[in-house]
Parts: C-alpha cells; structure tokens; sequence
C-alpha cells in the first residue's frame, strides 16, 4: 500500500501539531494570543513558544538546525498567527541573545518534554500570561 508521508514528514507534522496545540491552550486560558504577546513584545512568552516548538521536535527526534526543525517552526506558527507569523518568527530567531526570552525558550522546551515523557501538562506560559497585563 502506499503511504504519501515519509516518517520525517510525519515527525514534522506531529511535531508543530504537538507545540502548537500545547501553546494555543495556553494562550487562551491566559485571555490572549501570539499576535498580541508579540505586539507587546512579552519576550518570555515568545521566548516560550519558540521553546515549545523545539521541545517538541528533540521529543520526535527531529536534529536541531535543521530544515525539518524550519519546517516545524513555520507550520506551528502559521496554526497559531496565520500571516505574521513569518514575522513573529523571524524576529524571535533575532531575540534569542536576551535573557528572558532564553529564559521562556528553556522553560517552553522543558514544559512540552515533560509533557511528552510525563505526561505532566504544561501550565507555565498561562500562568505567566495570567500575571502579565496583556490586552487582547
């Protein structure tokens, strides 16, 4: 029988599909989302999307730096901010030298990996967002 996905293009998929749906939750139990976390350049819960996204490829396997790491990025983003979502990730790439945004990257990633591995869910980007004053 023939299967039209390769097992990379089926990582990828489950990959931005794992991330984006773990983020989207969080976003809307926060009262936001991507676009406005953006707009008001919240630089932890970008840095934790983007985190979340590669969390969700080194929990599939998918090397890090690599086309299908972009692939995943682009279609979890495009789910979550549909046409500036190039622009929201191109700039996180740019943001990832601050503190805090690192500082999300590392929390998303580690929160999705457990999530995967533990089943434990992840609740850090909603509370961030609960205790922020962002305006939807």
């Amino acid at each position: 029988m023939f299967w039209p996905f390769t097992k990379t293009k089926r990582k990828v998929a489950a990959s931005a599909e794992i991330a984006s749906g773990l983020v989207a939750v969080q976003l809307a139990l926060g009262g936001t989302d991507l676009i406005t976390i953006f707009k008001a350049k919240d630089y932890f819960a970008l840095g934790y999307v983007l985190g979340a996204h590669g969390g969700a490829c080194q929990a599939t396997g998918i090397p890090h730096d690599s086309e299908a790491e972009l692939r995943v990025f682009a279609i979890g983003y495009h789910v979550l901010a549909e046409s500036q979502a190039p622009e929201i990730l191109e700039w996180s790439f740019s943001a990832q030298q601050n503190e805090l945004f690192h500082k999300g990257a590392g929390f998303g990633g580690q929160q999705v990996i457990e999530f995967l591995r533990d089943k434990k869910n992840p609740v850090g980007l909603a509370k961030h967002l609960n205790s922020q004053a962002h305006v939807t």
